[in-house]
């Protein structure tokens, strides 16, 4: 679509290319694998919309009891009375929707200098679907979320140098051990925002010391060092409250900090925790609760997989009733290791924790388990399991090729059928998750697209008069799950 330089037309062109919407959904789908791993609409799981009775948001009522119930269940003799019903306790669990919102913009003078179809769809529409667009940043932000612990960490901070008073460079040391979920530097990508702080609590009793806010990466060098990743942060100064120093930002960032997506954090008025901004993860699900207490405190507890808190979903999972709500975790002290260590493990070894996983009143649904691992682990499965099932097939021709195959799905006679293998790029070396999606599901309160203002999806820049235009786009909701104890996560694996 050619333009001559008349604004009116080139906007209306933009609203009437009825690919461009389409096109944005399949990416965003296509892309993100575990958007359509996790098919479930909320309502499958119980969830019914409720409102806020003081007048607050919309959120989500899981209508699933998650404590114990009397099963009164007992033989009987002839003419003995049927016992009386036992008692239910039951609890709620609310999912609340999680907003997150971008713009792409252009200005009136790079539409007036398009000429040509190339050039307008690399000023307006590859700005929205083209390679490093919004619609892959956005996807990849909610990627993160997902494979995350709800917190939207993305790693901790060793040192900081300044660049000028707007930017700096940010080394970040966190590893497995003192991490749990990636090494330094995996989660960024160029061009995201991201916020620092120096982590006080997450129940609110201290503040938290801000050390950058909104600022955008570049320059990400992932290994700086065999155990170092750096990155640069920019404070925009086109955007108000974008600041790395200043009046409310008094010291730099510093060793021990930690790196967020911005929004991730939300804080109160005196800079105290308040809630995650983010949407649920895998690893905040798929856990057992052994980390309330010591979140963001790294040799607290292991490899402390979730610092998410002992409140999920409006729920304490680490209290004993609530026990539906943790996760089965096998690690290596189970397999006669000390947990926290790694421990040669086999097939018998899954095989047996997955053996414990269906042996619950309650099992997971075998033709809806998948797993979850990265790489590395991906590859020590498909060896160890080809080794042990004598798979391995002479080589004839002096060659061989790594990498050629990859282990697709594990045959387990717990499920009686094949559980498909995904790769999680944020699962920690050794770490399978099994996770049962049909207690898993999505809600979409408003599905991920663009948001019309005015009537329109792109329009002129509200607020201001330098006739600039901008697009809008936006997902929100949330991933909320039934139960998490129909799920399992296997660590301390030892790969080499």
């Amino acid at each position: 679509m050619a333009t001559t330089g008349d604004i009116a037309s080139a906007i209306t062109g933009v609203l009437t290319h009825s690919y461009a919407m389409k096109e944005s959904e399949e990416v965003f789908a296509h892309r993100n694998p575990l958007y359509t791993l996790i098919s479930n609409d909320v309502k499958s799981i119980g969830g019914e919309r409720a409102t806020d009775p003081q007048g607050g948001s919309d959120y989500i009522l899981l209508k699933r009891y998650v404590l114990s119930r009397q099963h009164i269940i007992g033989g009987r003799t002839e003419g003995q009375d049927v016992r009386l019903p036992g008692t239910s306790t039951r609890t709620y669990a609310t999912l609340y929707p999680k907003q997150w919102v971008g713009s792409t913009g252009w200005t009136r003078e790079e539409l007036l200098f398009c000429r040509n179809e190339p050039q307008f769809e690399d000023i307006v529409l590859r700005k929205w679907t083209g390679d490093n667009g919004y619609v892959q940043a956005h996807r990849h932000l909610r990627d993160l979320m997902w494979q995350g612990d709800g917190t939207t960490r993305l790693g901790r901070v060793s040192g900081y140098s300044a660049i000028s008073a707007t930017s700096g460079t940010v080394t970040l040391d966190n590893t497995q051990a003192n991490f749990g979920i990636a090494t330094a530097g995996d989660l960024l990508f160029d061009g995201m925002i991201v916020s620092i702080y120096t982590v006080a609590d997450i129940t609110g009793s201290s503040a938290w010391t801000i050390k950058a806010t909104e600022c955008v990466v570049s320059s990400i060098v992932r290994r700086a060092t065999s155990t170092t990743s750096t990155f640069v942060i920019t404070a925009r100064t086109d955007s108000a409250g974008n600041a790395i120093a200043g009046s409310e930002i008094t010291a730099s960032p510093a060793n021990s900090d930690y790196v967020f997506l911005a929004g991730g954090v939300i804080l109160d008025s005196s800079n105290k925790f308040s809630a995650w901004g983010g949407e649920m993860g895998i690893h905040g699900i798929v856990d057992d609760g052994q980390d309330a207490g010591y979140e963001f405190t790294e040799s607290g507890n292991l490899y402390n997989h979730s610092w998410y808190g002992a409140t999920i979903q409006g729920v304490n999972r680490s209290t004993t009733a609530n026990r539906m709500f943790r996760a089965m975790v096998s690690r290596a002290g189970d397999r006669g290791g000390t947990d926290g260590t790694v421990q040669t493990t086999d097939m018998n070894d899954i095989d047996e924790a997955l053996d414990n996983l269906f042996q619950n009143s309650t099992g997971p649904d075998p033709d809806r388990l998948i797993s979850l691992c990265n790489i590395k682990t991906a590859r020590w499965w498909e060896a160890t399991a080809r080794n042990e099932q004598n798979g391995w097939q002479d080589v004839t021709n002096g060659m061989t090729v790594p990498g050629m195959k990859r282990i697709r799905g594990y045959q387990s006679a717990s499920a009686n059928t094949v559980i498909p293998v995904f790769l999680l790029p944020t699962a920690a070396d050794g770490t399978i998750i099994f996770l049962d999606t049909a207690r898993l599901a999505r809600w979409d309160l408003v599905p991920f697209g663009q948001v019309s203002y005015m009537g329109k999806t792109s329009f002129e820049s509200p607020g201001t008069r330098n006739m600039t235009h901008e697009q809008w786009g936006e997902s929100f909701g949330n991933l909320g799950f039934e139960r998490s104890d129909t799920s399992l996560r296997v660590e301390d694996i030892q790969l080499a």
